[in-house]
């Protein structure tokens, strides 16, 4: 009877939470016809142009070839031919709104996978959709939200392959590698090596199953490819600025500005993770008699992720030119951990969190409807009638600037 009980009130949990993640997701719906923000135009223009004069393998930019492959583009076309073009943006948003959405599936797979437990599953989910990703990150029409669902879905899919021997998984984290490299940078390579070899100390036991053919020629597919594709699509334009990028971040500033970057990196990291960090630390002091830490880096899963967050953000932190947003493919292993350890920390933590997480997605209805609307027209300005007064001042004639930047 206990038992029947205890099942009735899971998958009323289970209900509960499903519900609040859909209700999350939606939201990024009330800033679908917000102005451009930041570097929104870049997709927007390079799939226009790239419709325009229907060249789909190498993005052109003001007419001259732009330094990342199509993948994000081609979510982008079709939709913009369904919207209509006037609607590029939307679409753009669209795209990434939805690969935010199919990376809380993917991480939802892991946990289900790691500990099945169906609550812990959507409670990790909720917690990626938290904070930075609900606010900003998850829903602009910039390439992360699709770069990171690529990775950490090649991440993901290599876990559970190792974990459960099954190698047909290695197909899927093929895919999901090679979409990275289609979608922004060679760096996806780097978090999927970096994590494989923390997935190969971990599992010492399975370490063989990564020398089977099938992984080797999966691996050899995926690390050949960038190189088919620069050498027979792009002639090198796309390997030799992604590299370039790469080496970029490596140019030391000054030694004040650089120490001062170390230091504050932590904390940025932390504060895009808010209210959920805090949350963390404060029931973990409050349990600070009972060792919590101790006995939830026990749990094989959770120390596998964490160490696969420290060796993958350790070259973001420690590099001289970063951004946060740059480790946006290892947030779902952030939610992970932070959901696992809150787990854990018992019913009043669980509850705590998840009331945090509705104030906050209650928050988001009121940015995403008035918020983010006032703050574009008060303080940004009118971009539709500038661009207006432009056509009217030029008649329709090309406006040319000597600024290339």
């Amino acid at each position: 009877m206990r038992h029947y009980r205890n099942k009735k009130l899971e998958n009323r949990q289970c209900i509960i939470y499903g519900l609040w993640l859909i209700f999350a997701l939606l939201s990024f719906l009330t800033t679908l016809s917000l102005p451009y923000i930041g570097e929104e135009a870049v997709y927007t223009l390079t799939s226009l142009e790239m419709a325009f004069n229907h060249e789909w393998f190498v993005p052109l930019f003001y007419g001259t070839p732009y330094t990342r492959p199509p993948l994000f583009n081609w979510f982008i076309i079709p939709l913009a031919y369904l919207l209509g073009w006037t609607h590029v943006l939307i679409a753009s948003r669209l795209v990434a709104m939805a690969a935010t959405a199919c990376t809380s599936l993917v991480l939802m797979w892991l946990v289900q996978k790691c500990f099945k437990n169906k609550s812990l599953t959507l409670f990790c989910a909720l917690i990626y959709l938290s904070g930075d990703v609900l606010f900003r990150r998850g829903w602009l029409a910039y390439a992360d939200p699709l770069f990171s669902f690529c990775v950490f879905s090649a991440i993901a899919c290599l876990w559970v392959a190792i974990e459960e021997e099954r190698p047909q998984l290695l197909f899927f984290a093929t895919i999901g590698l090679i979409a990275s490299f289609l979608t922004k940078a060679l760096t996806g390579y780097i978090f999927y090596g970096l994590s494989a070899a923390m997935l190969f100390y971990r599992y010492d036991s399975k370490r063989f199953f990564l020398f089977k053919p099938l992984s080797l020629i999966s691996h050899g597919v995926a690390i050949a490819f960038p190189f088919v594709w620069n050498a027979t699509v792009t002639e090198g334009a796309h390997g030799s600025s992604m590299v370039h990028d790469v080496l970029a971040k490596l140019n030391f500033a000054q030694f004040t500005t650089y120490i001062t970057k170390v230091l504050l990196f932590p904390f940025d990291v932390f504060v895009r993770w808010l209210p959920v960090s805090i949350l963390a630390v404060y029931f973990i002091f409050q349990n600070r008699q009972k060792k919590i830490m101790v006995d939830i880096l026990k749990n094989q899963y959770a120390k596998t992720a964490v160490w696969i967050l420290i060796f993958n953000i350790m070259p973001y932190w420690l590099a001289p030119e970063t951004h946060v947003r740059y480790i946006m493919p290892l947030y779902p292993l952030i939610a992970f951990v932070l959901g696992y350890m809150i787990w854990q920390l018992g019913k009043n933590a669980i509850r705590t969190t998840f009331l945090t997480f509705v104030v906050c997605v209650m928050l988001r209805y009121v940015a995403g409807i008035w918020g983010f609307p006032y703050y574009e027209a008060h303080y940004r300005g009118n971009y539709e009638a500038v661009a207006r007064d432009i056509l009217s001042i030029t008649q329709g004639r090309p406006l040319y600037a000597n600024d290339v930047t």
